[in-house]
């Protein structure tokens, strides 16, 4: 039998610490909690009705001369009968757990730990106040150190630190600012625009930059298989003029890391082509993912992009290391950029977000992900190996041109000459590839050399059956205008170089793709 109590449990302030300053262990995790409730309250806005998707906005402001940094959103805001209960409460939170990407309520006070004062305001649509709750941090922090051992309650010293004001409001305002004052110097990436660039283009979910010429190929097929890669603009803003729009880390080309003193003959990591896993059913499997082809000449040096990296909601989980945890050797990893999108209901982060709970979803997917990356592992050592055969790397550079002819081809070609100059390529290509052919051809490059001989014919067919990019526009321009593209595009291939006309060709064939949805 249970046994009478005549107390009931006591939280100590020692619980306010471990959720508050103990949770996290890199500072600028602070700004990713604050942009993941903007980024709810945004996506709750939209689905009332309340803001459009051009209209949404997530702005940080960095002043360097008060030492502090604001985070700003136009989503729903918070009503005010609501906004004290809801932002001093630690632990709780109303957030669905299937649309919301925050859903514990414990990150909004992480800032606690960086400043002198965390205040947050708020108004919601239809009602003329803005609410103010403020933090004193420097207080909070002096409660809950372990010197002061204070047996007082962890509810008693955050109310005795919480401060209340309300000011008038149009009340067609909607927003949620919530700002850190007097960030401490112990912290200074807190305040450093380049480096919260860099932490947010890995971490938020953004929207791909226009140079990374393989995104218009990504969303396609993430529409064509009805997954969504939800996005947000977020800007950063620095001395009132600077402002800087936040993408993906993501471009086409990359230097290898290497320990060398001469970078300039070291060749270029060229991110061929997009590859997808699983090919079919994505939702059912739980999971997709997108990954790079190139030439694989070594890990990519860039520490922003480098390896694939788990998202979910289009928010990262846990960085590149947590599939690097999959692999026997994590170094393979990095050969590759893309994402993991885990878009099962029954993978739930973690609270520090750096990994999921260890539910039956979660552990299904990723003993998928660990033999997906095996595969990854065995790709990178058979490329090194036919580095070193001539005939090997004849097949390797055949199956190249065919896969990028291929990819070409599926996009469709602008103009005619484009469609020759491919072809020739393909070409030459098996030419090569038939030249380097030894009297008798070792048996375990057989099936490679007929593999890469039948790739190159197929490639040859699709391109020479590729419709002109134009088609695309499906019906949203007229005869006339149809021309005018295909003149234009002719005249771009003409004059740039390959991969500035292929950069040119998508910007502005996107315009013509289906609007995406959130």
């Amino acid at each position: 039998m249970l046994l009478e109590q005549e107390t009931k449990p006591i939280f100590g302030i020692s619980v306010l610490e471990t959720l508050t300053v103990g949770m996290y262990t890199n500072p600028l995790d602070a700004l990713r909690e604050l942009v993941q409730n903007s980024v709810d309250a945004i996506w709750d806005a939209q689905r009332a009705g309340i803001l459009t998707e051009a209209e949404a906005r997530i702005e940080i402001t960095i002043d360097l001369e008060k030492r502090r940094i604001i985070v700003r959103d136009n989503g729903t805001g918070i009503r005010a009968a609501d906004a004290v209960a809801f932002l001093s409460n630690v632990g709780h939170s109303t957030k669905s757990l299937g649309d919301n990407i925050g859903f514990r309520g414990i990150g909004r006070l992480h800032g606690i730990a960086y400043c002198e004062r965390v205040e947050f305001r708020t108004s919601a649509i239809d009602e003329e106040v803005m609410t103010e709750v403020c933090f004193d941090a420097k207080e909070l922090r002096e409660l809950m150190s372990p010197a002061m051992r204070s047996d007082e309650r962890a509810e008693d010293i955050l109310y005795a630190s919480t401060y209340l004001s309300t000011k008038k409001e149009n009340a067609q305002s909607h927003f949620f600012e919530a700002t850190l004052n007097n960030v401490t110097l112990e912290v200074p990436q807190l305040l450093d625009f380049a480096e919260i660039q860099d932490y947010l283009s890995q971490v938020g979910p953004v929207n791909f930059d226009t140079p990374f010429i393989w995104a218009p190929k990504i969303k396609k097929w993430a529409r064509d298989h009805s997954v969504d890669i939800p996005s947000v603009p977020v800007f950063i803003k620095s001395g009132g003029a600077k402002e800087r729009y936040v993408y993906k880390p993501y471009r086409t080309r990359y230097k290898p890391l290497r320990d060398t003193r001469d970078d300039a003959k070291v060749p270029d990591i060229e991110i061929d082509d997009i590859a997808f896993f699983p090919t079919e059913s994505p939702v059912e499997s739980g999971f997709w993912i997108w990954y790079s082809k190139s030439n694989l000449l070594g890990q990519i040096g860039d520490r922003n992009a480098a390896g694939l990296r788990l998202r979910k909601h289009n928010m990262s989980i846990g960085g590149a290391a947590r599939i690097e945890d999959l692999l026997k050797e994590s170094r393979f990893n990095r050969y590759f950029i893309g994402e993991v999108h885990i878009i099962s209901s029954g993978c739930i982060p973690n609270a520090r977000r750096d990994g999921f709970e260890d539910t039956e979803d979660w552990a299904r997917i990723r003993e998928a992900l660990a033999t997906f990356m095996r595969e990854r592992e065995k790709e990178v050592r058979n490329e090194s190996k036919s580095r070193s055969d001539p005939v090997g790397r004849a097949i390797q550079a055949a199956i190249t041109v065919a896969d990028k002819a291929k990819s070409a081809a599926s996009l469709g070609v602008a103009y005619e000459v484009e469609r020759e100059k491919i072809l020739g390529t393909v070409a030459d290509n098996k030419a090569k590839l038939n030249a380097v052919l030894p009297s008798k051809l070792p048996s375990h490059l057989q099936e490679s050399f007929d593999n890469a001989l039948v790739a190159l014919d197929e490639a040859a067919s699709m391109v020479e059956s590729a419709p002109y990019v134009v088609a695309q526009t499906k019906g949203q321009l007229d005869r006339k205008q149809k021309k005018l593209l295909q003149d234009i595009l002719e005249t771009l291939g003409e004059c740039l170089p390959p991969d500035m006309f292929k950069l040119a060709r998508n910007a502005i064939m996107s315009r013509f793709e289906p609007k995406e949805s959130k």
